[in-house]
């Protein structure tokens, strides 16, 4: 027979449970630990004393001080901040919209810094439970984005990376060629020293043998341009005379050694990036099938070989200049890829 609870025993219920709820509330707070969540799956507890110089260093309350190379570590929960873009698992529904551009302008007001920031997707295959990080690039930019990015990215079991590259047996490129890109290449040195930034070559470490190239060849890119009869706006041969002319006349030195100037020099050149991917969809659309959607099918094609011939649950990213994004993130989508959130790292301050 079920026990019916009288007036009496009733009160003493009530009595417990508002014990209870007082010591609930009374009770002193115990800060839970922070949490380093590693590739293996395996977490370690205990207290976050540096998350720097891209390694972690824990104090565990059973192994004491462990420090732990970053390309080890997944992601770092810590107690008192949430997980944001690099949660372990993500169980919310979409954070927001898709964005329709990469790339954020916020120039200096108020006394307060502008910045040059340069997007982060988080997206998510379910047939797989694949995470996919699609991270755009940017050339030039300050040490501390570049240090930033490469434990983002080194938290992933693997990373498609952007470069034009070579294949055994491919013809030597010819003069031409060379010079083509070669003005580019210069371009962006000059701007790099210029400005006062640090290369993308230089800011980050490509010899992690999980770093893959996925891109097309300097050989079939300039057969597809001939194709195609599309041209770089560098490619005629007055603009690169003049090109070689302005680059040997501007010193570098000088403008740097102006902070003014230099302060100025990066606020044009941001607002000009800002609005690089509506220029290849615009002015520049002829280049917009070749330099990018045709390179994006290139890259997703080796992400879908990386997602069927992978293990299921694995983070991946697509690592690609910033204006290669908004193509990326459609494709995706219709890959069956699901939106999560996203996220924008500044990559130049503007003072």
């Amino acid at each position: 027979m079920a026990e019916v609870i009288g007036p009496r025993t009733n009160r003493g219920w009530r009595a417990v449970v508002a014990l209870v709820a007082a010591a609930c509330l009374l009770a002193p707070a115990v800060a839970s630990d922070d949490v380093v969540v590693l590739k293996s799956g395996r977490e370690l507890r205990g207290r976050v004393v540096s998350d720097a110089d891209h390694r972690v260093e824990l104090d565990d309350a059973e192994r004491g001080r462990v420090v732990l190379p970053r390309h080890l570590v997944r992601t770092v929960v810590r107690a008192d901040a949430p997980p944001g873009l690099m949660a372990p698992l993500w169980l919310d529904g979409p954070d927001g919209e898709m964005p329709k551009t990469w790339i954020r302008f916020a120039a200096p007001a108020d006394g307060e810094p502008g910045a040059l920031s340069i997007g982060v997707g988080r997206f998510f295959h379910e047939p797989t439970r694949t995470t996919l990080f699609l991270v755009g690039a940017v050339h030039v930019a300050d040490p501390a984005y570049y240090a930033r990015l490469q434990d983002l990215l080194d938290s992933c079991d693997v990373v498609l990376f952007e470069g034009v590259g070579s294949r055994p047996g491919d013809p030597e490129p010819t003069a031409e060629q060379v010079a083509r890109f070669d003005v580019l290449f210069q371009l962006q040195v000059k701007l790099q020293q210029i400005l006062g930034f640090q290369g993308q070559k230089e800011g980050l470490d490509y010899r992690r043998p999980f770093w893959k190239r996925a891109d097309v060849t300097l050989h079939d890119l300039a057969a597809r341009m001939e194709e195609r009869k599309v041209a770089l706006p560098t490619d005629h041969p007055l603009v690169q005379v003049l090109l070689k002319i302005a680059l040997g006349t501007l010193d570098s030195g000088q403008v740097g050694a102006d902070p003014l100037v230099q302060r100025l020099a990066k606020r044009q050149a941001a607002a000009v990036m800002a609005n690089a991917d509506q220029m290849l969809g615009g002015a520049l659309g002829g280049l917009q099938e070749t330099l990018v959607d045709w390179r994006n099918d290139a890259a997703l094609a080796t992400l879908d070989r990386e997602v069927a011939e992978g293990k299921p649950g694995r983070w991946l990213a697509l690592f690609y200049g910033a204006a290669h994004l908004p193509d990326f993130a459609t494709k995706l989508c219709a890959r069956g890829f699901e939106f999560q959130a996203a996220d924008f790292l500044p990559a130049w301050r503007l003072d």
